[in-house]
């Protein structure tokens, strides 16, 4: 007889919108990208979790012992899985490889484990088994778990790493708000360490102290939180694909300077350059102005222009083509009072009211609605 309660029917939510998101990436145009098709087999992973969890809460474990552990392993490949996403989504040319089925070691230490025990045993000696505790002691309630959180932390804060580099990297291609998408999964990415952070915490003070009540609060938590999280990475999947610049290509992104062949005077005079086209053309009204297509309005290579950006202005590229934005927004904010804020950010080229509030405090010190009221 199936009892339901806030955590089952949070977990059954959970395992239904998984289910939709995986037929989803599977079946939609999305499936031809390899950071998609790894999002699937996440989803996957996280199903055959919340499967295990309905399981265990429905006094699985009890009535049919011989299906238990089985599924348990395959969690230790949810972190990696997040962070082959994340490898993907920074190179677009990323494929997996023989060579990184060493990640699937600690599963197959697990497999290895419980399949010791459990092999070829009958039911009976199944639950006796785990009436004697061999299957439900220190390590496998403390030291397997905690050792598995750890674990997967490890894997969050590699991908952490991996989207600090994009961030920093597209600072230096693109003049738009595609660090936005970045903050965001950094942000689902963070969340979710704090989750196996949290279940680490309530494992290893459960062990110590009794505190049952304080572990059901913190389960109930970390399970509503995989619901959100489940939906915000899949949002934050849909919006990278659509807005992730296809333009960019990871040797450009580099831009190393080591080898460089410009002089002093040349990349002045390449700053200068883009100075005057920026001024006489103005291409920051182009929210989707990229590095590549400034540099061939003054016939100068990607790399070169970087390079005078970032040695002679002292700024990314982001940061460069933006402060001509605020200029322009400064302007109108004083001669034109009629318009929106929304309006003359996204007349000057920005393509978001956040990215224009954040980077116009940042360099006139004030908001713009501030400035609007101190403007003759």
């Amino acid at each position: 007889m199936f009892v339901f309660g806030l955590n089952d029917l949070v977990a059954a939510i959970t395992l239904s919108q998984l289910l939709i998101f995986l037929v989803f990436l599977l079946a939609s145009q999305y499936r031809t990208s390899t950071s998609n098709q790894i999002l699937a087999l996440l989803f996957f992973l996280l199903i055959t979790a919340k499967l295990d969890q309905i399981y265990q809460m429905q006094g699985g474990l009890e009535s049919h012992p011989q299906f238990g552990f089985w599924l348990v392993p395959l969690q230790l490949l949810i972190a990696p899985a997040l962070y082959f996403f994340v490898r993907a989504k920074v190179d677009a040319d990323f494929r997996f490889q023989p060579r990184y089925l060493y990640h699937l070691i600690p599963a197959a230490l697990l497999y290895v484990y419980y399949g010791s025990f459990l092999f070829g045993r009958d039911v009976e000696e199944i639950r006796a088994l785990i009436a004697s505790g061999v299957l439900t002691g220190a390590t496998d309630n403390v030291i397997i778990p905690a050792s598995a959180d750890l674990v997967q932390i490890v894997y969050i804060f590699a991908a952490l790493k991996l989207l600090k580099q994009q961030g920093g990297a597209f600072k230096n291609w693109f003049s738009g708000n595609e660090d936005e998408t970045i903050r965001s999964l950094q942000w689902i990415f963070v969340l979710w360490a704090l989750v196996f952070l949290t279940h680490f915490t309530v494992i290893i003070f459960s062990a110590l102290t009794d505190m049952r009540l304080v572990r059901m609060l913190a389960f109930e938590t970390m399970n509503i939180l995989h619901l959100l999280l489940i939906n915000a990475l899949m949002l934050a999947a849909i919006v990278s694909h659509l807005k992730w610049p296809t333009a960019y290509n990871k040797s450009v992104a580099s831009l190393k300077y080591a080898a460089s062949s410009l002089s002093s005077d040349e990349r002045k005079a390449l700053f200068e350059a883009a100075q005057n086209s920026m001024v006489e053309h103005r291409h920051y009204l182009n929210p989707d102005l990229t590095l590549g297509q400034l540099a061939n309005h003054i016939a100068a290579t990607p790399r070169e222009l970087s390079e005078a950006i970032n040695s002679v202005g002292e700024q990314s590229f982001f940061e460069y083509v933006n402060r001509y934005r605020i200029e322009a927004a400064a302007q109108k904010l004083k001669s034109n009072k009629s318009e929106t804020i929304l309006q003359i950010a996204l007349v000057v080229g920005f393509n978001s009211k956040s990215s224009f509030n954040n980077f116009f405090k940042k360099q006139m010190g004030l908001t713009p609605s501030q400035y609007r009221k101190t403007a003759p």
